[in-house]
């Protein structure tokens, strides 16, 4: 004996149907999209954490940061920990003797946290979480894996909602996916790295040129006094390990002949 499926239970089976062929599409555009984006280039910045990834999309070079992806509820128990730790930290982090005793620090009142306010995550999510704390809070925030790329020379950016541009020693001038979003967004981490040098800018004082911990120059530019597009920044990186003669030749900055004669005169 036949049953009669009622019309509203056909319906709902055909949405179902019409959802998984959507998302299959979907799954399929995404697939081939990404296929179809030649990789020039791809290194670890801070494994196994970030990475840089240099593509060709629509003709143009474009640098790629690929960080650690959370899931919604580490995104939230990052956003709680945050919230937490500005409360609970009580110390200058630049008084506690460089990055590494910071970082520390910051782990231990993270676990401390997390054990008083019961907050549930995996062994797997507070190792992800970590780097984004440690990143945000003792680091350079989201510019952090540029400032770590030693390929990097100059990161500016030019006002909110526009791609950060770098000077690559490889690939030159080209746009990054690292955008600051909103314009607090923007002035807070001016703030942030002002802070870093040791000097104030301000409404009053909206122009500054300082020295960041790592020896780096940064030229910074608060909210809307100096310019229409709200607080910019460029940095200007340098090398951990000076240019040598041999460096300078493979760069095409003078021949191996004219090498050779400066090393004969000096």
């Amino acid at each position: 004996m036949s049953r009669t499926v009622k019309p509203e239970k056909t319906d709902k089976i055909d949405n179902i149907v019409g959802m998984l062929m959507e998302y299959e599409k979907m799954t399929i555009d995404l697939m081939k999209k990404a296929s179809d984006t030649p990789v020039l280039d791809q290194y670890d910045l801070n494994a196994p954490y970030a990475k840089a990834r240099i593509v060709k999309e629509d003709g143009a070079i474009k640098y790629q940061i690929v960080e650690v992806q959370l899931s919604d509820d580490e995104k939230k128990s990052l956003k709680e920990i945050g919230e937490l730790l500005i409360e609970e930290l009580d110390v200058d982090i630049k008084r506690l003797g460089g990055n590494e005793n910071a970082g520390a620090y910051i782990r231990k009142l993270v676990e401390k946290i997390i054990k008083n306010y019961k907050i549930k995550i995996t062994p797997d999510g507070l190792d992800r979480i970590m780097y984004y704390v440690i990143r945000d809070f003792v680091h350079f925030d989201k510019i952090d894996p540029l400032m770590r790329d030693p390929w990097i020379e100059d990161i500016s950016c030019n006002g909110m909602g526009i791609p950060i541009y770098i000077w690559h020693r490889k690939h030159e001038s080209i746009p990054t996916n690292v955008i600051f979003n909103t314009s607090e967004e923007l002035d807070k981490f001016i703030l942030k790295l002002s802070y870093m040098t040791g000097r104030a800018i301000s409404i009053a004082q909206p122009v500054l040129d300082a020295t960041l911990p790592d020896v780096s120059r940064v030229q910074m530019t608060y909210e809307k006094e100096v310019t229409r597009r709200g607080s910019t920044f460029t940095i200007r990186k340098f090398r951990e390990r000076p240019l040598t003669c041999s460096d300078l030749i493979i760069y095409n900055t003078m021949s191996a002949e004219m090498a050779a004669w400066y090393w004969y005169i000096i």
